[in-house]
């Protein structure tokens, strides 16, 4: 809302000086927010490092403390917050976050493949293939509906070259380091959802070949375009801060945080499930956990994965900083450095699960179970 509409209360102001860069006010809004949640969050973050239980508490003193630093945050510099300051800062921390899903969605992508080929090789066989079928759709939708810029052209025909590459590189591998057909199918849909999002962003001819892509500031397309984006926002917070809070404590070899299902519930209201401590340890030990803490190992881990967040959504609704173009009311997530922000995504994910499948051979002596 503020991006949007609350903005111009403050585009006149001198701290908001923006020279000839049309959406600078707009992304101004949006970059303070997001400064303001990531001091929070790293402050969280080393408090929840030393004094886990600090982390359920006095939630309304903390909605006061942002508020008291967000407000007088309008009438600060640009300076902090643009290009030349907390801006760079983002870019580099929303890039992480991209690193980090690509790695999360590529070990669950074998993970599950063990599981089903353990289970039932011909339910592998099934899933895979819908998976494929899956993939091959989505770009054939995407050659009908996005077609018609170079740019998008290029995105749509290097995914399928691609797809092609990593399936036949698998299908040639030794069955020895596994049977790997559904993370092939499931990295190709992943691969043809990032290739999309990229297209749907294309700003290029107005829209010309993105039939998502609109300049209307009439207020229902304003309505609808934020939705899109909140919607994918809570999702992605959801999601991602359970899966890579995981990553990051297994990456420590710390114990195991709970389950993806339950960790940011349990994180957010401290409603973590004692039934099975109770059933090993005595009452005293369940109420003493529960005053230290009651994720003290992923606290502070959970906390800096939000940090990352806060920067990766800022930088989807600035086009990444970017406030030389002029931005749609109607289309806020679209623009030139999102889509090549999310290709490159795609890229990653794409060398990444190249290189588990081509490590064991180029290693042979190494163990790579």
């Amino acid at each position: 809302m503020g991006q949007f509409w609350a903005y111009t209360y403050f585009d006149d102001t001198e701290a908001w000086d923006c020279g000839n860069q049309p959406t600078c006010a707009q992304y101004a809004f949006t970059e303070r927010v997001a400064f303001v949640c990531t001091l929070f969050f790293a402050t969280m973050a080393l408090v929840g490092r030393f004094m886990p239980a600090l982390h359920d508490k006095a939630w309304d003193v903390k909605f006061i403390c942002f508020i008291l630093a967000l407000v007088p945050l309008f009438w600060a510099p640009s300076s902090i917050f643009d290009q030349r300051g907390y801006v760079w800062f983002a870019r580099i921390g929303a890039f992480v976050f991209l690193i980090l899903q690509q790695i999360i969605l590529v070990d669950f992508a074998y993970s599950l493949n063990d599981m089903l080929y353990n289970y039932s090789q011909p339910l592998l066989l099934a899933a895979s293939l819908f998976l494929f079928a899956t993939a091959l759709t989505g770009l054939i939708l995407l050659f009908v509906y996005f077609n018609g810029c170079e740019t998008s052209n290029a995105f749509m025909s290097l995914a399928l070259v691609f797809i092609v590459a990593f399936t036949g590189i698998q299908l040639c591998s030794d069955p020895e380091h596994g049977h790997n057909l559904l993370s092939s199918s499931a990295v190709a849909c992943y691969v043809v959802y990032l290739t999309y999002v990229a297209v749907s962003s294309n700003p290029e001819g107005e829209g010309a070949c993105n039939p998502l892509y609109s300049t209307s500031s009439n207020t229902l397309g304003m309505v609808l375009g934020l939705s899109i984006a909140f919607i994918s926002m809570v999702a992605t917070v959801y999601l991602a801060s359970s899966s890579v809070t995981q990553l990051i404590a297994e990456a420590n070899q710390e114990a195991k945080p709970p389950p993806s299902t339950n960790l940011t519930r349990d994180l957010l209201t401290g409603e973590a499930d004692t039934t099975t401590a109770a059933s090993a340890a005595s009452m005293e030990t369940v109420a003493r956990r529960s005053f230290n803490g009651n994720s003290s190992g992923t606290v502070w881990k959970f906390n800096l994965v939000m940090v990352l967040i806060c920067q990766y959504w800022c930088m989807v609704l600035t086009d990444w900083g970017d406030s030389t173009k002029t931005g749609s009311s109607s289309s806020p997530s679209a623009g030139y450095t999102v889509m090549w922000m999310n290709v490159a995504a795609s890229w990653i994910c794409i060398a990444l699960y190249i290189w588990t499948l081509i490590a064991p051979w180029l290693f042979p002596d190494r163990d790579f179970s």
